[in-house]
């Protein structure tokens, strides 16, 4: 075991119940510390910040938001010399990295779960448009999802967006006249509705 797992295990033992340490994917010099509510604080022994050489560098980690941007999210780190004992660096880190941390947590928290909710609407907004629209695709490299096929009377692509669904439609010349009039006729129900 590394010297800095076995500081680790007693800066684990010191926070308290819940409080465990799993291994650094970053090497095999680093720990990682597990708390009981999800947070995940990263302790490596600092030899790329040259103000900080030789001290532990302890920080917070935003791993299971990367869905999400978090470039605007706060680093939440300190250093401490690795002079210091287990029950001294978790006090270290319960007064200087925890409390800031756990509000950016939240805050990172309640932003997910939007995300997620915005990306459930948009798949439940595909199902239903794919399972109406004839011959549909998905490929990977594109947002939108065609229909048709080339050469047929009607083809094109649409996109689910926040509020609204983004449609672009190729139809042949004899058929322009009813997609016009389904549109002036939605434009006029929808105009109704606000109205009422």
């Amino acid at each position: 075991m590394s010297d800095i797992k076995a500081k680790a295990h007693g800066i684990t033992k010191a926070l308290g119940e819940g409080w465990t340490v799993g291994t650094s994917p970053r090497g095999s010099d680093g720990a990682y510390l597990n708390g009981p509510d999800g947070e995940r604080v990263h302790v490596v022994l600092n030899g790329y910040r040259t103000q900080h050489k030789g001290r532990l560098w302890i920080s917070a980690s935003y791993e299971e938001f990367r869905k999400i941007s978090t470039r605007w999210a706060p680093e939440h780190g300190i250093t401490v010399t690795p002079a210091k004992t287990g029950d001294q660096i978790a006090q270290d880190i319960q007064r200087r990295l925890l409390p800031g941390y756990r509000e950016t947590l939240a805050e990172l928290r309640e932003q997910l779960a939007r995300w997620e909710a915005s990306e459930a609407r948009e798949r439940a907004g595909i199902a239903r448009l794919r399972a109406i629209l004839p011959d549909t695709q998905v490929f990977e490299y594109q947002s939108a999802v065609d229909f048709a096929r080339l050469g047929d009377a009607v083809r094109g692509d649409f996109r689910v967006l926040s509020n609204t669904v983004e449609f672009k439609i190729e139809v042949s010349s004899e058929y322009a006249h009813e997609i016009a009039e389904l549109i002036a006729s939605i434009y006029v129900r929808s105009k109704k509705v606000r109205k009422g």
